[in-house]
């Protein structure tokens, strides 16, 4: 089972988000993008670090991309070799994306998607991650 962080400030998306992750492993969730961080921090301390983050750009107190810098910095710190660490998964509503695409793949997000996701979106994001297989089942 994988452990999944979900970061997204709308309790609406979290849960729709959870409930379609639940099904490949244990979610964790942060309202906030200074929450996201203190989650994988401990989840490291722990030597229980997240396989997947997936982080909505748009969150207050911090901004998703900000928080995917700091979690690679804190990879990075543990010495986790870069492609060896938590696949970075960004999600925003932005209907543009170009700038916002290349801004998340510059700090090290392995796939930005946009919203509304569904069900199937998210099997596919972790089935490309190398995380499940097509057909949903974890890779052990």
């Amino acid at each position: 089972m994988l452990n999944i962080l979900i970061a997204d400030d709308s309790r609406a998306i979290v849960t729709l988000m959870c409930g379609y992750m639940s099904k490949h492993g244990e979610c964790s969730i942060a309202m906030t993008g200074r929450e996201a961080v203190q989650l994988f921090d401990s989840a490291m301390e722990y030597d229980d670090p997240f396989d997947v983050v997936l982080l909505d750009i748009m969150m207050p107190e911090m901004d998703g991309l900000t928080a995917a810098k700091l979690i690679r910095e804190l990879e990075t710190e543990r010495g986790v070799e870069p492609g060896c660490g938590a696949r970075l998964v960004m999600v925003s509503c932005l209907t543009d994306p170009k700038n916002m695409m290349q801004a998340a793949y510059d700090i090290g997000a392995d796939i930005y998607l946009t919203k509304p996701l569904d069900e199937k979106d998210l099997v596919e994001c972790l089935a490309n991650l190398g995380l499940i297989t097509r057909q949903g089942g974890d890779h052990e």
